[in-house]
């Protein structure tokens, strides 16, 4: 995952990104490191976690977009995700982070603004 996530910081002019995964990288370490450079380029990663519990796929999900500033999401079901993977494009986002329930709005099964 940190190849990746390098390889975007380095060639592409980003403000925002998102990251999808189970979060069960090679290296933990090294997708954190990178999630440090997209916070030093002032880059806010949504880090979207689909799987079923999984405590260290969540962490490691939740500390990327803590660490850059972005959403965190959880999805168990692919469907829900499928279908409401809109609400992280710009032209929706706005109902996703102002919505009194982005929970139910998303079929997710948790959320971190």
């Amino acid at each position: 995952m940190a190849d990746p996530l390098d390889y975007v910081i380095d060639e592409w002019p980003l403000t925002h990104g998102i990251v999808i995964s189970d979060g069960c990288p090679d290296s933990q370490t090294a997708v954190l490191a990178s999630a440090e450079r997209y916070k030093q380029k002032g880059v806010k990663l949504d880090a979207v976690h689909i799987g079923d519990k999984d405590e260290q796929g969540e962490s490691l999900m939740k500390n990327i977009a803590t660490i850059t500033g972005g959403v965190y999401i959880k999805f168990t079901d692919l469907d829900s995700f499928a279908k409401n993977f809109k609400f992280l494009t710009p032209k929706h986002r706005l109902t996703l982070t102002t919505s009194k329930n982005p929970i139910a709005l998303l079929g997710a099964a948790e959320i971190k603004l």
